[in-house]
């Protein structure tokens, strides 16, 4: 989508805060918007090239968390799954 800069982070341990996980391992999918009205500071890598940086300004963050399901004692677990927004 335009405007948008997309990535997958692999994470692998759990992200915690405070003695709480608020990140499971696994993988975290951002979705963050790209300012266009904003450039960058010119020269980012001082090395003459030119190179302009990007301005991330808003987005979210999801994980993705298997549901266990079963059905007549077959374990279907990890076909389903539900996205969070974190």
């Amino acid at each position: 989508e335009p405007g948008y800069f997309k990535f997958t982070l692999r994470l692998n341990e759990p992200v915690v805060a405070s003695g709480r996980t608020v990140l499971p391992a696994g993988d975290v999918y951002f979705n963050a918007k790209i300012d266009g009205g904003q450039s960058g500071g010119g020269d980012t890598a001082g090395d003459g090239g030119g190179e302009k940086s990007v301005r991330l300004t808003a987005g979210v963050a999801t994980i993705k968390r298997d549901v266990k399901a079963s059905f007549l004692g077959a374990d279907y677990s990890g076909i389903m799954a539900e996205y969070i927004v974190v």
